[in-house]
């Protein structure tokens, strides 16, 4: 097993343990998760009962993941959090303890999940496999190891059939990962996302809206636009990927050091036509006329942008 294929089905897990995403929607046989199982944990009884799951719709996919928080008198049938499952508290102490640990790590926390969901503790340890195992053995001992696996036994007592094949890889991948002296080799590379055409890229920003470590960046200047990569703070999860409408970045095998940064598209900012102040860059504005076409208005900051139009002789 190498320190990829580790750190990938952690990554799965956190996908499958959060608001559903597109390829659980898919069969069971179709899922990231039921591949790198199949690999790292092939006598799992999870694996037939995940081959035989069909395609759902999305809003299906959805009502079962809502459906894991719902219970009788208030209470949920599964508790998603280490500090709710550990001691019926929403926000307790495990809460802080683990948004610490993201602090250290130089991470934070987005969106609405709890730091201490299911979802973002997995999600954290793919992070560290790659990055720190030192610390992966720690989380695992003072966190994620004290809940996940009797949450993915619980999940799979269930009689969900997606969330009770989710929960016995749980299981059987937390005992996996607990285990003393197991073996993880590194293949001495990194997989980092790369631009394979960099001038087609419009600066769109919608990979680093999905980066949940805040590798990918935008960076601006008062002359340029630049999407930076912090592949320190990769994990090789690729949501970017998956964001990219234009299928521009692909996940490459490099030697690049985790310390390093590079950047990945740069372009320079346009400014307003009447005041001067920085506006878009050019990649942005060449997308939007490819779009629309050539509209004067565009080449005018929201401030001067209505004045400048109606002068223009267009209607009020």
């Amino acid at each position: 097993m190498s320190i990829t294929e580790h750190a990938d089905l952690f990554t799965a897990l956190a996908e499958a343990l959060s608001d559903p995403s597109e390829w659980i929607c898919l069969p069971g046989r179709e899922w990231p998760l039921f591949e790198l199982a199949s690999r790292l944990l092939p006598n799992s009884s999870a694996l037939p009962g995940m081959a035989l799951i069909p395609a759902e719709a999305l809003h299906i996919r959805q009502d079962r993941y809502v459906g894991l928080s719902k219970g009788q008198a208030g209470k949920p049938n599964y508790w998603l959090s280490e500090s709710a499952y550990l001691s019926g508290s929403i926000l307790g102490h495990a809460t802080f303890e683990v948004a610490k640990c993201y602090a250290k790590a130089g991470l934070e926390v987005e969106g609405s999940e709890l730091p201490d969901s299911a979802s973002n503790e997995l999600a954290f340890l793919a992070w560290l496999a790659r990055i720190n195992p030192d610390a992966e053995e720690d989380f695992l001992k003072h966190h994620a190891g004290r809940w996940l696996p009797g949450l993915g036994q619980s999940l799979a007592r269930g009689t969900d059939q997606v969330y009770a094949a989710v929960g016995q890889i749980l299981s059987d991948w937390m005992t996996h990962v607990l285990q003393p002296n197991r073996v993880v080799k590194s293949d001495g590379r990194n997989h980092l996302p790369e631009l394979i055409d960099p001038e087609a890229c419009n600066l769109c920003g919608f990979c680093v809206q999905r980066c949940q470590t805040q590798a990918m960046a935008i960076q601006e200047t008062v002359d340029q636009t630049a999407l930076e990569l912090i592949a320190s703070r990769c994990t090789g999860c690729g949501r970017c990927i998956a964001a990219c409408d234009a299928s521009l970045l692909k996940m490459k095998s490099t030697g690049i050091q985790p310390q390093s940064s590079q950047v990945l598209r740069i372009s320079e900012r346009l400014v307003c036509k009447k005041c001067g102040q920085p506006m878009v860059s050019r990649a942005e504005m060449d997308y939007v006329m490819q779009q629309l076409g050539h509209l004067a208005w565009l080449e005018y900051c929201l401030d001067c942008r209505i004045p400048a139009y109606s002068r223009s002789g267009a209607k009020k």
